[in-house]
């Protein structure tokens, strides 16, 4: 059985070596489609390549978000290498055997034929103040989980169905096929551990990209509900900074809710060798920047090449209204 994982990324250099390395025991292949990354995560993941890690990395320099199309991309990309199943995950869920090495690969070999998907249930885990902030390997720091998991389980998808126009659905939740979810059950005393949340710095850059790549796609994408979770804080930053960015709970916690439950994860992948302690709001910027300057640049390649949005743009700058 050929498993290969497909993954976007975009500056996950704090998290991304424990992530390869945790599940490069339950994969043979890793696809990575990075998203114009300023950090370290390309280096962390030549490295790891060079370690033997087998790993294929493609890169995009898209400004605006294309959820689904792209999934749907890695997914047929993985196919196209042989996958028996193909497993769409991000860079900050973790597949946790819970002690039981080899539970992913049973239940997916006892599947019939005609089941073409397995689902798995993600719980989130929360940065507390107890946690040991000298601690690099993320999993192991952050151990306190929601009680409950979350509504929209994650999808691993047959290869094979990617002959039959299978498409994948925003956030890897769903596989469809002729715009019908295809059903699958859900995988039994197994699920994924999602680490959102690793420091109030990085929940803001990615809380700000995120929103911002959905509205640079257009109103039909703006209007839906990609990536509404990034909504709410993305509005309280570009309304009221202060309220998150000079709020010392929120520094400090990262809006930690009531009644979590002491958990860790059965991490699996040994100790880091290219992680590197940094300074997260500085890496916020940095990222921040570059990705403000890749929409720039892709806004002024549309302006050069497209005489109709150069009009639009020329007219848009000669419409003035009187606010006071």
């Amino acid at each position: 059985m050929l498993l290969v994982a497909a993954t976007r990324l975009l500056n996950e250099d704090d998290i991304l070596e424990a992530f390869v390395r945790h599940h490069a025991r339950l994969v043979d292949h890793f696809i990575f489609l990075d998203n114009g990354s300023a950090d370290r995560s390309l280096a962390i993941l030549q490295a790891l390549q060079a370690e033997g890690v087998k790993l294929t990395v493609l890169q995009t320099r898209a400004a605006h978000s294309a959820e689904a199309p792209v999934l749907t991309g890695l997914f047929r990309l993985a196919a196209g290498m042989g996958a028996d199943w193909v497993l769409m995950l991000d860079c900050d869920e973790f597949v946790d055997e819970r002690g039981e090495a080899g539970r992913l690969r049973a239940q997916l070999a006892g599947l019939p034929p005609e089941q073409g998907v397995l689902a798995l249930n993600t719980t989130t885990y929360h940065p507390t103040p107890d946690d040991d902030a000298t601690d690099l390997l993320v999993p192991r720091r952050i151990r306190w989980r929601d009680p409950k998991p979350e509504d929209n389980p994650k999808v691993i998808v047959r290869g094979p169905l990617a002959a039959q126009k299978i498409g994948i659905g925003p956030g890897s939740h769903a596989a469809t096929r002729d715009g019908q979810n295809l059903p699958g059950p859900v995988a039994a005393n197994l699920g994924l551990a999602h680490f959102p949340r690793r420091s109030p710095w990085q929940l803001v850059a990615k809380h700000l990209t995120g929103r911002l790549k959905v509205i640079a796609a257009g109103q039909g994408l703006a209007a839906g509900n990609i990536n509404f979770h990034y909504t709410a804080e993305f509005e309280t930053i570009r309304s009221d900074p202060a309220a998150l960015l000079r709020n010392p709970e929120f520094l400090s916690r990262g809006w930690a809710p009531a009644g979590l439950i002491d958990d860790p994860i059965d991490y699996q992948g040994g100790e880091l060798r290219h992680t590197v302690p940094g300074d997260p709001a500085m890496k916020a910027i940095a990222g921040l920047a570059a990705y403000g300057d890749a929409l720039a640049k892709q806004h002024a390649l549309l302006l050069d090449t497209n005489e109709g949005a150069r009009l639009q743009m020329h007219n848009l700058s000669l419409t003035w209204t009187q606010v006071a």
